[in-house]
């Protein structure tokens, strides 16, 4: 499954309508998420855009792809510092 996440860099990028046209006049047909507030991009500690993450059914970020990562290697793959794929917790799971 692919779900988008909208975070906007301009003001009028935050009105739901115009993200709303620009799925329509790109042809997205997967479901995109508004994130006005940062909370989604916060969560994951985003730095690039764009950005891709792959998440397990148990909801753990397994590979991250970036513009710089792919800028770094072509093929995109980001890997932890031992060299095997990055695999941090999940970011949305709840502290308690």
């Amino acid at each position: 499954m692919v779900i988008g996440v909208h975070a906007p860099e301009f003001a009028f990028e935050k009105n739901i309508d115009n993200v709303k046209k620009a799925v329509s006049d790109l042809k997205i047909t997967y479901p995109v998420a508004i994130d006005n507030d940062y909370a989604i991009w916060r969560a994951f500690s985003n730095q690039y855009w764009p950005a891709h993450y792959f998440i397990d059914a148990e909801g753990v970020s397994g590979t991250t792809i970036s513009a710089k990562a792919i800028m770094r290697d072509p093929s995109g793959r980001s890997s932890s510092s031992s060299g095997r794929p990055a695999r941090p917790t999940n970011p949305l799971a709840s502290s308690q």
